[in-house]
């Protein structure tokens, strides 16, 4: 009897090795493998509707207030397709903002050309309706605003450089004059 204790003993520190190792195997990593950071994009369709609005506005309450809708107009539509395109520029993207022009153009045309259905679904198609090429030519203009705003206004920054100081660089360097009585000294003084 006296063997049973110290082969319990051993079979048990055997048993508790093997858990303990078995465990360790099937235990996930005590550190946490951190996803790859996205990239960083800037959006600056506001400046694009900030602009459309304005030029929207600019078209809509002078000939609301005053009835002038045909001074008024021109002005308003050429603000809402441009508006676009020069931000794109601004920013330095010429390719994309001669896109978005394209695009501004084509949309608003073609809401132009289709004023004239709508008015003939609308109304007897016996005339021409003024009402109806402004009212489609502000929706086409703002089609174009809208797409442009949400899907082609946003670009990925550059990294930031971190400032090196190149080896032999000179830091500063500045002229140096002294003018006594007896004596004057011109030169550079400079800091490396």
């Amino acid at each position: 009897m006296r063997i049973r204790g110290p082969f319990l003993a051993s079979i048990l520190t055997a048993l508790a090795v093997a858990t303990s190792a078995a465990a360790a195997e099937a235990a996930p990593p005590s550190y946490v493998v951190l996803p790859a950071e996205q990239p960083r994009k800037v959006w600056y369709g506001w400046q694009t509707l900030t602009i459309a609005g304005a030029s929207l506005g600019v078209g809509t309450f002078p000939a609301a207030l005053f009835n002038v809708h045909v001074y008024a107009w021109p002005p308003a539509l050429t603000g809402m397709v441009l508006s676009g395109p020069i931000v794109h520029w601004k920013h330095g993207r010429v390719g994309r903002g001669f896109a978005v022009l394209g695009m501004n153009l084509g949309i608003t045309g073609t809401a132009l050309g289709l004023s004239l259905p709508v008015g003939c679904i609308f109304e007897k198609c016996d005339g021409f309706y003024f009402q109806y090429m402004l009212a489609m030519s502000y929706v086409g203009a703002a089609i174009g605003v809208g797409i442009d705003a949400a899907f082609l206004s946003t670009y990925e920054p550059p990294e930031p450089h971190t400032a090196r100081r190149a080896t032999g660089m000179l830091d500063s360097l500045v002229p140096m004059v002294d003018v006594r009585p007896g004596h004057t000294v011109l030169g550079v003084a400079g800091a490396f």
